[in-house]
């Protein structure tokens, strides 16, 4: 009986958001709202996207690999998109933090969407992002992010960016199907991104810290004719990788 008494003790401890509003959205085309998943103020919630990009959220997996981590979802959580809304009570928004918050994500989550999560270890074939050259030197298209754009960041991104090279301001980055751009990122960062792109886990070997400037592109293997892409970038991320980064 004190085990019983225990366990629903532990459960009506568990913070849960005081207000909850949950919408299923129509889904545009192309996606006009952008994805969210933050808290905006002390106590407060507001996500909007995909069941799959929720859970990644509420999980920290990165959403670059959100698709070979979070597995057994139906079909519609990649499909409807929904806009959440919450809000804690008073009392847990006075000690509130982030770690708290995700907690309050996850039981918002198993509430409204039955989600029943277990955790896996399974091996799986993964790559390894490494230094090619031998003498460690980095490709034409990545290169250290430079002192005061570095400094600006660090400082909390106060005043004006410095100013950079190209037209990308300092601190902002851009990805697409087949271009990352980038001026202040770190590598693991691009492992990350390259995931979903290889279909397999991608960890970060390099030993590089800090965070780099990256412009790293390619085509489609069928690119028609009179389009954005040159017909000097390579068809495969690989070749890109090795050849600019």
């Amino acid at each position: 009986m004190r085990h019983v008494l225990w366990i629903a003790a532990i459960l009506a401890a568990t913070p849960q958001f005081e207000v909850t509003s949950v919408k299923r959205v129509k889904r545009e085309v192309p996606l006009q709202t952008p994805l969210a998943c933050a808290f905006p103020a002390r106590g407060r919630f507001s996500g909007f996207g995909d069941l799959r990009w929720l859970i990644a959220c509420a999980y920290r997996i990165p959403p670059a690999r959100a698709r070979l981590e979070i597995v057994g979802l139906p079909r519609w959580a990649d499909d409807e998109l929904f806009e959440i809304e919450a809000k804690s009570s008073a009392e847990d928004a006075a000690a509130f933090s982030v770690l708290t918050g995700l907690g309050m994500l996850r039981t918002l989550l198993t509430n409204r969407f039955k989600l029943a999560v277990h955790h896996e270890n399974k091996e799986v074939p993964a790559y390894s992002l490494v230094l090619a050259r031998r003498d460690r030197g980095l490709g034409p298209r990545l290169r250290p992010t430079p002192s005061d754009c570095a400094a600006w960041i660090d400082g909390g991104r106060r005043g004006s960016p410095p100013t950079m090279d190209g037209d990308l301001p300092c601190g902002r980055q851009t990805v697409t199907a087949f271009r990352f751009r980038a001026t202040a990122m770190p590598l693991e960062q691009l492992a990350n991104l390259l995931s979903p792109r290889v279909e397999r886990r991608v960890v970060d070997q390099t030993g590089l810290s800090g965070t780099f400037v990256l412009d790293l592109q390619w085509r489609p293997e069928q690119s028609p004719p009179a389009t954005e892409f040159s017909e000097n970038l390579p068809t495969s991320i690989f070749t890109a990788v090795q050849e600019q980064a």
